[in-house]
Formats: C-alpha cells, sequence, structure tokens
C-alpha cells in the first residue's frame, strides 16, 4: 500500500509536472523550424543525403541557382523530385532570382536585359510583357516565385554597385516598370518578391562582402521609399529585405534583416504591407558580420521575417533549424508571431493556386521562347534610341553600331575592325560582349566617344570615355544601325 502509494505519488507529481509544461509544449510542437525557411543546395539532381535532409528539415521553399539548373526537362524534373518529399498536400515555393542582365539563373534559352536597359526603354507596357513571358517559362518548370524586381534606385557610376540591376535613378519610373514587371509574374501564377527594402541604391559596399552603412536624408529616405510603397499594394507579393544599417531613420541601429523598426512599424504600420517578408541570403557577410548563424535566423524571425534564406549547406540549414525549434520551444519566438508568418504564407500559396496541390500537379515544360526574344529585341531598340536622342537631340549622331566580338579574347581581325572604326570621325562606337574587345576599344579610341554595351568592367568606368552599361551579359548583338532605330517607331 506504502509502494503504491508512493509509487501513485510519484507518478501523480511527475504527471504533474508534465501538465505543468503541457500549455508551452503541446503548441510549440505544432510548429518546425523548416517552414520559416527557404533553402539552397547543390547540384543539378538530389542525393540521397539531400533527400534525408529535407524530408528531415521539410523547409517552406528552395532557391535554385545556375548550378541547380540545366536543360529545361532536367530542370523540371529536379523540382518534382524536391515535391515528392513533402506530403501530397504540401505546396512548396521554387525561387529563382531572375531579374534580367547580370543577375537570372534561367538562361541559355532566352537571356532577358538588365533593369537598366529595361527601364531605359521607357516603356511600361513593354515591361509587364517581360514579366508575363518570363513568368511563363518560370512557371512551366515549376517556379513559383521570382526575387525580383530590384527596386533600389541607381546611383551615379562612380558609387553604384548595383549597376545594371536597377531600373534608374527616378523613383517614379523605377516604380512604375518595377510594379508593370511584378503585374505581369503575378498574370503567370510566379510570386513577385520586391527587393532590397527599404533600398540598396546608396549603399556603398555589398552586403555580400560586409554590412553596408546608408546615411540618407529625409528626401533620400522618402524618395527611396516611393517604389516599395508602390508595389507594396499588389497582392500576393513578398519583399526581400536588405542587410544594410539606415541611419539616422532606424532607431535600433540594427542591420535591415533584425530591425522591428524597419520590418514591423515601417513596413508593416507604416506601408500596410501584407505579403510575405523574406530575408536575403543569412550566409552574406552583411548578415553575420555580428552575430552567429543561428542566432540572425532567430533575430531575422523575430524582428518580423516570415521566411529566412539559406543559399546553401547542410550543415548551415541544420544549425539554424536547431536556433529556431529551439527558440520556438522557449518561447522566444512568440505563438502569436509564428500563427501571424503561419497564415501570411498560407494566405500567399492559396492566393498563387497553390493549396493542396502536390507534386503530380507540375508537368513537363511547355513553353515558347519566340515572343520574349521579339520583346527582348524591341527593349533593346529602344533604349538605345532613347538614350540616342536624350543626348543628341539635335542630329542624328554618326555611329558604327556591331557585334565586334563574340568570345574571351580579341582576335586579330576583331582588333583591325575596331582600330579602323575609330580612327574615323564617328561620334560613338558600340562594343558588345567581350571584355577584351572593349578595353582594346577604349585604349585606341581618340577622336570617337564610345558606348559599351556589356557587363561591368572597372577599366571602363574609370575610363575619361563616358559609358553605358544597360545589358549586363547580354549574348545577343544588335546589327542595326542607331540611325534606323532614331528614325523609327520605337519612341513616343
Amino acid at each position: 500500500m506504502t509502494q503504491f502509494f508512493a509509487n501513485g505519488l510519484v507518478h501523480s507529481l511527475l504527471l504533474g509536472g508534465c501538465l505543468a509544461l503541457q500549455p508551452a509544449f503541446s503548441w510549440a510542437t505544432e510548429y518546425n523550424a523548416g517552414e520559416f525557411m527557404i533553402v539552397g543546395f547543390k547540384g543539378q539532381s538530389l542525393q540521397q543525403e539531400q533527400r534525408e535532409h529535407f524530408r528531415s528539415l521539410r523547409p517552406q521553399g528552395y532557391i535554385l541557382f545556375s548550378r541547380n539548373i540545366s536543360d529545361p526537362q532536367a530542370t523540371a524534373q529536379l523540382i518534382k523530385d524536391i515535391g515528392k518529399l513533402n506530403s501530397p498536400s504540401r505546396s512548396p515555393l521554387f525561387a529563382v532570382d531572375q531579374e534580367g542582365g547580370l543577375v537570372q539563373r534561367v538562361k541559355g534559352w532566352v537571356t532577358l536585359p538588365s533593369a537598366r536597359a529595361i527601364g531605359q526603354s521607357g516603356d511600361p507596357a513593354l515591361t509587364y510583357q517581360l514579366g508575363v513571358e518570363t513568368g511563363k517559362i518560370l512557371k512551366s518548370l515549376g517556379i513559383n516565385m521570382n526575387l525580383a524586381p530590384v527596386l533600389d534606385l541607381g546611383q551615379p557610376a562612380s558609387s553604384d554597385f548595383m549597376r545594371s540591376r536597377t531600373f534608374g535613378r527616378a523613383p517614379s519610373s523605377v516604380s512604375e516598370h518595377g510594379v508593370q514587371f511584378s503585374k505581369g509574374l503575378l498574370s503567370q501564377g510566379v510570386l513577385p518578391v520586391a527587393k532590397h527594402f527599404p533600398g540598396l541604391g546608396k549603399a556603398k559596399s555589398d552586403p555580400h562582402l560586409s554590412t553596408p552603412l546608408v546615411r540618407l536624408s529625409p528626401l533620400e529616405w522618402s524618395s527611396k521609399l516611393e517604389p516599395f510603397k508602390d508595389f507594396a499594394s499588389i497582392s500576393p507579393s513578398g519583399m526581400m529585405v536588405s542587410h544594410a544599417i539606415y541611419s539616422p531613420q532606424d532607431p535600433t541601429g540594427h542591420p535591415a534583416t533584425f530591425s522591428s523598426y524597419i520590418n514591423k512599424t515601417l513596413l508593416r504600420s507604416e506601408i500596410k504591407f501584407e505579403g510575405i517578408v523574406v530575408t536575403d541570403d543569412l550566409l552574406m557577410a552583411g548578415a553575420t558580420q555580428h552575430r552567429d548563424l543561428g542566432k540572425a535566423a532567430v533575430d531575422a524571425l523575430k524582428a518580423g521575417a516570415d521566411l529566412v534564406l539559406v543559399s546553401w549547406g547542410l550543415k548551415q540549414q541544420r544549425l539554424i533549424s536547431r536556433a529556431i525549434d529551439a527558440a520556438i520551444t522557449s518561447g522566444e519566438i512568440s505563438k502569436e508571431e509564428l500563427e501571424k508568418k503561419r497564415r501570411r504564407i498560407s494566405q500567399t500559396i492559396a492566393a498563387l493556386g497553390l493549396a493542396g496541390r502536390g507534386p503530380a500537379a507540375l508537368s513537363m515544360p511547355q513553353f515558347q521562347t519566340q515572343k520574349l526574344s521579339a520583346l527582348v529585341e524591341e527593349s533593346y531598340k529602344k533604349s538605345i534610341a532613347r538614350l540616342l536622342m536624350n543626348q543628341h537631340p539635335s542630329k542624328v549622331p554618326n555611329v558604327y553600331c556591331e557585334k565586334v566580338a563574340t568570345c574571351d579574347w580579341i582576335r586579330a581581325n576583331t582588333k583591325a575592325k575596331i582600330v579602323s572604326k575609330l580612327s574615323g570621325s564617328l561620334d560613338y562606337a558600340y562594343v558588345a560582349e567581350s571584355f577584351d574587345a572593349a578595353t582594346y576599344a577604349i585604349s585606341r579610341a581618340n577622336k570617337p566617344k564610345v558606348i559599351i554595351f556589356m557587363s561591368h568592367n572597372e577599366l571602363a568606368h574609370n575610363s575619361d570615355i563616358p559609358v553605358i552599361n544597360l545589358y549586363g551579359r547580354q549574348k545577343t548583338g544588335l546589327k542595326v544601325s542607331i540611325e534606323a532605330l532614331m528614325k523609327g517607331p520605337y519612341l513616343h
């Protein structure tokens, strides 16, 4: 009897202890860290270790880079294979950075113009169509989330590390083109995610390498926010927050990723954004310069992020998962906050028409690129025509316009062609693609001015010759005369 009583007392005490802990334990186990994560991985097919990792982690989203993407069929199959790791009712997000120009992961079929070229075209209706056709290609692969458009404001070339990734320097133009590109994506069921809130345009350093400090006047701050305010009306949508520190506007002194002022006060309360908030990659030095990786993930979720992005590394993803789970269990991240995040994510998925659609809903890609190719060419023509018309309002300049190099070295005949053309009385020479060809052209240019439409070239930016960088690493050359462009139907 005594033994029974003693055992019963012990049992009651243990049970009572469990019951005392039950409220915190019951709600905490309703959540898992993975549902607040977007993860990247290596390879163009899944290895067994990756399969086991994803089954255990159960991430809400996956991000694909160029390292993951080959031909359309293989890419679609990879996405289907990942989808099969989820329950039939689970609808993961599949994201890419498909900005155009220097930053586009799906390439080799059609190369998008850079945002700078699109903005220079001055045609928001064309921008919308580019968004539509881009959305068609992404959706056909199973990609339902595009980490674009970039809504940062461009800066003078000497201080703009973003360069051709922005639509321009005027807030109204950036806003108009960004909104139209987003609406085009959304018309095809692809979620637009604007970046890098509240703007990286005046940052002097790249957040991949360090935490930028952005100092702004009240007028600059207001201008920087304008495109994001206009984008906030698009639903569903997402917003990616930058790793920069904003002074003196943000009283917390934290990078925006970890700032409750930026995420909650500014973005949610003042701008009234109701979509999902995604961090930039937490593996960037700008995020972990002053905190370890696990703390960075937890701090970002506490500040207001719905999804934290971890671009690679199974080890790093496990570390972050454990840190988030611990913060959930301890109550460091409140149930109320977790419910808000879960609700925003589920509402976004439902609005995209993905809810309850498992991997069987995906099919092999069926898309045509002819229309997008035509739109890309029209965008190039309009951007060049408008640029030269603005610089030469009273005359048609004497222009040499040809794709003069197609490789990373200069062939002898290419050198000769450049020298012969630059020795005349040209106003402009158009040099495309090759770094070496552009460098050589600059070094030999005496009388003519040179416009180079190519990827960023430090020598070009440090040259005394005006350089316009519109296209990024564009593989398509224009073999039409600027005179014909300026006389044609490309300006309105």
